[in-house]
């Protein structure tokens, strides 16, 4: 379950960052955008909310899909593709 929460979350976290447009009137580096923290403005702040409340909610509920599904046997797993060793 943990690896399965981590590929969720790390979608996510690319969608999120991708998706985030860093306004003109901000500096590179360091980034700084003003008020409230300095580094972040509001704008930014809102971007990060409503990007990463999507993704994780979009990617979160796809994982639930394909779980549920399996579960169902409506759908398989891809075989694993490891081999044994040759017996002697």
């Amino acid at each position: 379950p943990d690896l399965k929460q981590g590929v969720v979350g790390a979608f996510a976290i690319v969608r999120l960052l991708a998706k985030v447009q860093v306004p003109s009137y901000c500096k590179a580096f360091p980034l700084e955008c003003g008020p409230p923290f300095g580094y972040l403005d509001f704008n930014l702040l809102q971007q990060l909310v409503t990007y990463g409340l999507e993704s994780f909610v979009g990617f979160g509920a796809t994982a639930f899909a394909l779980e549920y599904a399996f579960d169902r046997k409506w759908i398989g797993r891809f075989p694993s593709t490891t081999q044994s060793p040759p017996s002697e």
